[in-house]
């Protein structure tokens, strides 16, 4: 991919982005936090997960999410597992019908779902690096904006006949109720 910096010429620069980046190394891919997040979307985009075009903060999303879900599910049998081991030597059979024993089985789901949590807490953690996060709080500081314009919008429309009064009402009315909300 080629840098995407503009240059005072009108033309792009036409060096090769940083792995994972969108500038090259002279346009800001030196910089330390831009070498992270491109690391992660590099890293992300090698797994061959969903299309090229797929966004890589998403899918990282998507992935922690599953490992999420199985997490809770190997959590769940090997609660289950450990109450259910009332006899050491009983016999229990896994999901090819194996059998084995029930202390096998459940240091088997112990180590399946430490590995699970190292993942989990793996990709979480780069979905930090990714700024994640940051883009998650301006997605839901835009929607606030556009509730509130929805809301400027609706409250002056002549069809409701609302005085000034009333409609300048409306913000501390919101305010009282988003705190009770809150509670």
């Amino acid at each position: 991919m080629q840098c995407s910096t503009i240059k005072k010429d009108a033309h792009r620069c036409g060096r090769n982005a940083i792995k994972g980046g969108t500038v090259c190394y002279t346009h800001g891919g030196a910089s330390g936090h831009v070498k992270a997040k491109a690391a992660v979307r590099y890293e992300v985009s090698q797994w061959v997960i969903g299309d090229a075009v797929d966004d890589p903060g998403e899918v990282l999303l998507q992935l922690l999410t599953q490992s999420r879900r199985r997490l809770l599910m190997l959590s769940e049998a090997l609660e289950k597992a450990v109450e259910e081991a009332s006899i050491a030597e009983a016999m229990v059979g896994d999901a090819f019908g194996e059998f084995g024993k029930v202390g096998e089985y459940i240091r088997g789901l112990a180590m399946l779902e430490a590995q699970e949590r190292d993942r989990a807490t793996n990709m979480a953690a780069k979905a930090v690096a990714a700024g994640l996060a940051e883009r998650q709080t301006r997605v839901a500081e835009g929607q606030g904006v556009l509730l509130a314009s929805l809301l400027k919008a609706i409250l002056s429309d002549p069809r409701l006949m609302l005085s000034e009064s009333q409609q300048a009402m409306v913000i501390p009315v919101m305010r009282e109720q988003m705190v009770l909300a809150a509670k």
